[in-house]
């Protein structure tokens, strides 16, 4: 695979990264499942929405990522974003898909609103289950479903984005992860909703919520369960309009460079389906879109970016860092005379640093602060991380205790709406669990950062039970000695919370 005509030709804004036969104009969502940008096709001068996927420099690894990314190009379902080329880049892939104009993404429209109504979450989620069936039944899982991948048009109709680009990256999932990850998305869409179409919603959901993976809805039959929920309800926009992002004006090309012949027809993303051989008409303005097609913020309240600034390196001693003339001070004996100062200085700082070490004791590292001085290994810091935040869903469940969730889970994410859901059902029952006990047996490091990071945890769960207030056992759960997961947390003003929790595929 050789991505050598990416170089060539023109890529419009300066340092923007090299895409062949795409004119990558502005990026519009960082993270996840691939950095995706806005763009425009050469050959067409149509607009698209540009995934980047990230993959180690393997020659094997990238031509099975790229076989595996034509799977992408057949599908086709009136609720799936199209993806019209798959290209070869220096850092890995780029997949190329149509934009979804004047959309705006569940994730922006839950911003702007505080909840759904359950015949809106219907109107949502149903079709996107029908999209997620389409997927499945060609052997592809989204992998890594958020409201930012679920784009909604301007009359309310869901489009998924997004769709196999987590498997792209190396990401492992299943259609029962998939089916998870959309019932507690739903769930998360109508939070504190109450009456019987939110309870009709909760229960159409809830078996796609069960730990074992084996016993968790297709997304056809979680498709037929939310058709006989609610009755289905036209999703309400803050605005009726979208405002759009502008895109920033090309620059003229290179001299010597025609944009006109800058990338070849034949060096452009491939046509789709034969309805769409013939080149669309170019709209503008249109509206940027994250997630493969979700409209982002106005340009009014752009996101701040913090630039630094750093003067130029100056020895301790008073001269240049490198190079350059000694300090006059500290010629002949002044200088003797001042290394001997800075050394003394030296010897004493690091005797009372270990004075201080010996009286203060052991201390626990924070995350992503251990290192060898610390004698504490970052699986270790991360493994105390997990046991409290366990120990603290433990109680909350013990305790049916709604609000203590909030001390375990980031507002707002997956695993959230799960727990608060399944303590609801609990709830309900008048019930609560009794004997949770979890067991780390190994921890993998996959991913760590300042304000996320991924951990593959392999863990024993001892047997548990519910119960009523007088003690009666409402149902009991069996234990399991060998079960992993993929739990990214993210760091919060309260410290770290557990965003997503989904079974670990070998």
């Amino acid at each position: 695979m050789d991505d050598s005509m990416g170089s060539r030709g023109y890529h419009g804004i300066p340092g923007t990264p090299a895409v062949r036969g795409v004119v990558l104009r502005a990026r519009v969502r960082g993270g996840g499942a691939g950095e995706v940008w806005a763009g425009r096709v050469v050959a067409t001068g149509a607009e698209c929405v540009v995934r980047r996927v990230r993959l180690p420099p393997d020659a094997a690894a990238r031509d099975a990522a790229m076989r595996a990314a034509q799977v992408l190009l057949g599908l086709s379902h009136p609720h799936l974003l199209p993806v019209i080329d798959v290209v070869a880049t220096a850092e890995g892939l780029a997949v190329v898909a149509e934009p979804v104009a004047g959309a705006i993404s569940l994730g922006h429209l839950l911003e702007t609103r505080d909840r759904l109504d359950p015949g809106e979450v219907v109107t949502v989620g149903l079709p996107v289950a029908q999209a997620l069936a389409a997927a499945h039944a060609a052997g592809v899982v989204h992998g890594q479903l958020d409201p930012d991948d679920v784009l909604l048009e301007p009359n309310g109709r869901p489009v998924l984005a997004g769709v196999g680009v987590a498997g792209l990256a190396g990401a492992s999932a299943t259609p029962a992860v998939d089916v998870s990850d959309l019932a507690s998305l739903l769930l998360a869409a109508m939070p504190q909703a109450t009456g019987p179409d939110a309870a009709a919603v909760a229960v159409a959901v809830a078996p796609a919520l069960v730990d074992d993976p084996v016993r968790r809805p297709t997304a056809e039959d979680l498709v037929a369960a939310l058709a006989h929920s609610a009755t289905p309800l036209p999703v309400r926009f803050v605005n009726n309009a979208v405002t759009p992002l502008p895109l920033p004006p090309l620059p003229p090309p290179p001299p010597g460079v025609d944009d006109a012949h800058a990338e070849p027809a034949e060096r452009g993303p491939r046509p789709g389906p034969a309805a769409r051989t013939t080149p669309r008409p170019i709209r503008a303005p249109r509206t940027t879109h994250g997630a493969a097609g979700a409209s982002t913020p106005p340009a009014s309240t752009p996101r701040a970016v913090t630039t630094r600034t750093y003067a130029p390196r100056t020895s301790t001693l008073g001269g240049p860092a490198a190079g350059g003339e000694p300090a006059a001070a500290f010629a002949g004996p002044r200088r003797i005379w001042a290394v001997v100062a800075v050394l003394a200085v030296i010897v004493v700082l690091t005797v009372s640093g270990l004075l201080v070490l010996v009286r203060s004791g052991p201390q626990r590292a924070r995350p992503l602060d251990a290192s060898p001085a610390a004698r504490v290994s970052p699986e270790q810091v991360w493994r105390d991380v997990i046991v409290g935040l366990d120990n603290a869903r433990n109680q909350a469940f013990e305790q049916a205790d709604e609000a203590g969730i909030a001390g375990v889970d980031a507002p707002g994410s997956t695993a959230y709406a799960r727990d608060v859901a399944l303590i609801r059902q609990i709830g309900a029952l008048g019930g609560h669990a009794v004997g949770l006990h979890q067991e780390i047996l190994d921890l993998v490091i996959r991913e760590t950062g300042s304000e996320k990071s991924v951990l593959r945890i392999t863990y024993r769960r001892l047997p548990y039970t519910y119960v009523d207030k007088a003690g009666t056992v409402l149902a009991r759960q069996p234990g399991h000695d060998r079960l992993q997961s993929d739990v990214t947390l993210v760091r919060t003003e309260q410290g770290w919370r557990v965003a997503t929790q989904v079974d670990a595929v070998a």
